[in-house]
């Protein structure tokens, strides 16, 4: 990529400086709009970011300052699939089957684009569509894997299957007897080793429970272990950041809670489950009553950052709602509604810019901490997770959402 000239450089500069200064000015209301106005307005900023990605896939996200959004990635498509199917059959339920065939042939169309661009081995890249060089990434490989799962739910065809398949066999092969993948990693990340691996453990025993796969099942089960012996007493796992010397946002704890929570339910191990809960359990006795997180928590789970990663309060809050289906405990559906309902306070559902209209940002205040200058659309797909699953509960039905969870991803 050639170098930005001094016009170019100039004018990102101007941009950047306007988003930061409306963003640290611009005051959160006290109320949110209605859920479902919220569910509405994040479904359809997930099918415009569909439709920007412009090959079947989801663009990676949106970055206002500059007001482009990023190309399609593989990834994030992957598990966006999961949260389509599940959105329509939900939809369906509702009455509006337009809305929920919509959704199913997108996400036919995304499972299609993750077959071609699968790589020849069997893996999914790392980052985004055209980035250089094109290298596999465990994590990646685990969360399209969820898609194609989800489809195959939905449609029990061979042709998702196959593509399934030659993913499950390159994660088992590039495992190590311990548990981990230290092959394989994905060069946005420079930690070795990654605690919140689990959730592609957790991929694999979608996949087992498909096909009774056996070497799938032992190689989430190997993953799992391997993560709760990284957890301490008070419940924080190391190994869980990205990057070496660095305190883990909330974003990859919560990839550690679903994952550890998801195997626990689908194997029936209570200890992985008790794991989870643990985790769970010391993140909501530091919850504020206004609905937030700190974005990044070290150990002793020593609070690391003054913002708060509006994606990773989303996932935690999903497990929260988990357990209450679980145990029908208050004090974790509590969690869930005020999670939600400080991200929707962060919603900007009239907004003229359509990037940012019913988006979810990375963190709040967006100009520091995770993912800052930016909404992605993994942010969008947990926080569409949550509402459902708020609505879910909030009509009576824990015993039907205990039925169906662990979800497909």
């Amino acid at each position: 990529m050639s170098p930005l000239g001094p016009i170019e450089t100039l004018t990102r500069g101007l941009f950047r400086l306007r988003y930061m200064v409306a963003e640290n000015t611009h005051s959160l209301p006290a109320e949110p709009g209605t859920r479902a106005e919220h569910e509405a307005a994040t479904l359809a900023w997930l099918r415009r970011a569909h439709d920007a990605g412009g090959d079947g896939g989801v663009a990676a996200g949106y970055q206002p300052a500059r007001r482009v959004w990023f190309p399609s990635y593989p990834e994030t498509t992957g598990y966006i699939i999961s949260t389509f199917l599940r959105t329509a059959a939900v939809l369906e339920a509702r009455g509006d089957s337009v809305a929920a065939a919509d959704l199913r042939a997108r996400a036919m169309r995304m499972g299609e684009w993750e077959i071609a661009v699968q790589m020849p081995d069997g893996s999914v890249q790392a980052d985004y569509i055209g980035t250089k060089p094109v290298r596999p990434a465990v994590f990646n490989t685990g969360q399209v894997l969820f898609g194609w799962c989800a489809l195959h739910d939905l449609d029990p065809d061979p042709h998702w299957l196959d593509p399934a398949g030659r993913a499950a066999d390159w994660l088992i092969a590039h495992q190590e007897s311990d548990g981990t993948w230290r092959r394989g990693q994905s060069p946005k990340a420079s930690h070795p080793i990654h605690s919140y691996d689990v959730r592609t453990a957790w991929a694999l025993a979608e996949y087992h429970r498909i096909t009774q796969y056996a070497a799938a099942g032992e190689s989430a089960r190997r993953a799992a272990e391997w993560t709760l012996s990284q957890q301490a007493l008070d419940g924080w796992f190391a190994s869980t950041a990205f990057d070496r010397g660095t305190a883990p946002t909330t974003h990859p704890i919560g990839y550690v809670i679903e994952g550890l929570l998801a195997c626990g339910l689908r194997f029936g191990e209570e200890r992985w489950v008790a794991g989870a809960r643990r985790a769970a359990d010391a993140l909501l006795a530091r919850l504020t009553p206004e609905g937030t997180l700190a974005g990044a928590y070290g150990e002793g789970w020593e609070p690391r950052a003054r913002s708060t990663c509006l994606t990773g309060n989303a996932q935690i809050g999903i497990a929260w709602g988990w357990l209450y289906a679980l145990g029908g405990e208050e004090r974790y559906r509590q969690g869930l509604t005020r999670v939600n309902r400080f991200i929707a306070r962060t919603q900007r559902l009239g907004d003229r810019d359509p990037g940012i209209r019913g988006g979810v940002k990375g963190s709040q205040p967006n100009t520091t901490g995770y993912s800052p200058f930016f909404y992605p659309n993994w942010a969008a797909k947990f926080v569409l997770d949550a509402l459902l699953l708020e609505s879910a509960l909030e009509s009576e039905q824990r015993e039907t959402v205990r039925a169906l969870i662990p979800w497909c991803g």
